[in-house]
């Protein structure tokens, strides 16, 4: 199969798909998925560019020079997150005592930053055809003293929070079905598995932003004594 049917099959028949990569490698999984997402991400930063340049967020060597930095820093993280996304996953397969290895994990959750991309590509489609078609209202985005209720652009926030929310649950259910079919575990362990370890560095994020909140505090005190 193409990779373009491949990815079709992904987004529209998961469980197709499963079939299709039931006897894949790690090597050909890892390849497929990072480089699939650092493609869709260059498509981003290509879609992305001509309406910063438009918009004069930056001056025009700026802004290549972020296009540039972006494109870098995209590719490295394309064939970190699978890994990361993968190890995260399994960390709650094991707790769950699903018992078929990590590569069994590592396949329905590497493909599913696939997902991410497709959407996130999406909404840098639709975001530039309404930054284009509504440029007064972009541009007094990035002018705090020109914002008002008329000019922020509702519909942009609007049609990203849907598209976020369809990537959440898409991803979701997708990594699911696909730990629940490849560790032979039901989807209800699957669900835990994924969500046990989600919880876990969500609060360790919040206590870390409090941490830096009341680091903040206290510097801003012994400063105001001093």
């Amino acid at each position: 199969m193409n990779p373009i049917n491949k990815i079709k099959t992904l987004f529209f028949d998961s469980e197709e798909f499963f079939k299709l990569i039931k006897k894949e490698t790690f090597k050909e999984a890892y390849i497929f998925s990072a480089v699939t997402y650092a493609i869709l991400y260059l498509l981003i930063a290509i879609i992305s560019l001509p309406v910063t340049i438009m918009l004069n967020a930056y001056p025009k060597i700026v802004a290549i020079g972020l296009f540039a930095l972006g494109i870098i820093f995209n590719i490295i993280y394309a064939f970190i997150l699978p890994l990361f996304n993968a190890g995260v996953n399994h960390l709650g397969v094991m707790i769950v005592k699903g018992k078929e290895g990590f590569l069994n994990t590592f396949k329905p959750s590497s493909y599913s930053i696939i997902l991410i991309g497709i959407y996130s590509a999406v909404n840098a489609v639709f975001g530039t055809i309404y930054a284009v078609l509504n440029k007064e209202k972009m541009v007094a985005l990035i002018n705090p003293e020109t914002i008002t209720l008329a000019t922020v652009p509702w519909g942009y926030y609007i049609l990203m929070g849907i598209l976020i929310i369809a990537m959440i649950i898409h991803t979701f259910i997708f990594e699911i079905k696909g730990i629940s079919k490849f560790q032979k575990i039901s989807k209800l362990k699957a669900f835990f598995a994924i969500m046990f370890i989600f919880v876990i560095l969500l609060l360790l994020m919040i206590v870390f932003i409090i941490l830096i909140i009341i680091f903040g505090i206290i510097i801003a005190l012994i400063a105001k004594v001093i």
